[in-house]
């Protein structure tokens, strides 16, 4: 069986690769727009490991992904390729574009392949504290560019399956927890400014609100419930991946500081409230259908 993961230098891509490997029963091709830095060209064209071949594809131009689809003849697709800038022209290319061109590209080819389209709870956008946890079915309301992109390939998943009978699944994960996810997430910023603090580059780690509360789900555990949608999901349907419960940021600021051996003394709080009446003060998923699909 041959498998195709998408944004493969991404951080969940990352983890997912790993994970895949560990099976050691699949052939693996990795696509992204640059080949990874850590990992030079080898004679045969392949990166890394032997049992990996790397395209170095533009998701966002219909031919580059043609002619990878025709090249690769995949079975299964994890794509994972996107960015969150909340910039539009480049969110809508990355996530609505590479959407469109991997599935209209997978049409063309008329071969049987199973494709896990990754979403965001940012979809949900405005949720009600009343309305956790969150299901599948509740309203798309997003408030971010991010949000609004990801609805948007969605609702391309959808069409293909319905139009075309494409098999199409989706995970809608929360918020992922991890060393190495972007520096424009909460998380990501946290890690960033504790190494900074670490080597004397800055005197204080500074946050915003952290009263909120988020679902983190870590990302060893989101892309084992990708594999398992992939594998078991059934086709259409969309599934929320996180833990069905949601954990104050403060106190997830608290565990990843006495992970690396400091305190809430070296944090400086700013704007810890908020009235934005666009801020979701709590958000987590219902994971119901998710925890269907486990072996019984």
């Amino acid at each position: 069986m041959k498998i195709l993961v998408t944004g493969s230098n991404g951080f969940s891509a990352r983890h997912l690769l790993r994970y895949l490997k560990g099976q050691d029963c699949w052939d693996i091709y990795c696509a992204d727009v640059k080949p990874p830095r850590d990992e030079p060209p080898r004679p045969d064209g392949a990166l890394g490991d032997p049992k990996t071949d790397f395209f170095q594809c533009d998701l966002a131009c219909e031919d580059d992904v043609v002619k990878l689809i025709e090249c690769v003849m995949p079975d299964r697709i994890f794509h994972l390729a996107g960015k969150f800038t909340n910039d539009f022209n480049v969110d809508y290319a990355a996530n609505v574009l590479s959407g469109r061109n991997l599935l209209e590209s997978v049409q063309r080819a008329r071969r049987p392949c199973r494709i896990l389209l990754v979403g965001s709870s940012a979809e949900y956008g405005l949720v009600p504290p009343e309305d956790n946890p969150v299901k599948e079915d509740h309203p798309l309301q997003p408030i971010s560019i991010y949000g609004l992109t990801k609805a948007y390939q969605t609702y391309l998943g959808r069409y293909y399956f319905a139009v075309h009978k494409m098999d199409v699944v989706a995970a809608r994960p929360f918020n992922l927890l991890g060393r190495g996810v972007s520096r424009q997430l909460f998380v990501g910023h946290v890690y960033e400014q504790i190494d900074a603090y670490r080597s004397g580059r800055i005197a204080r780690v500074s946050v915003g609100n952290l009263e909120s509360r988020r679902d983190y789900i870590p990302v060893e555990d989101a892309v084992r419930a990708y594999a398992l949608i992939m594998e078991r999901g059934v086709s259409g349907e969309i599934y929320n991946v996180g833990t069905g419960a949601s954990i104050q940021i403060r106190t997830l600021l608290q565990q990843i500081l006495q992970e690396n051996g400091l305190g809430m003394d070296v944090v400086e709080e700013q704007n810890s409230t908020s009235n934005n009446k666009s801020e979701v003060s709590d958000l987590f998923a219902d994971v119901t259908k998710l925890r269907a699909l486990l072996p019984t």
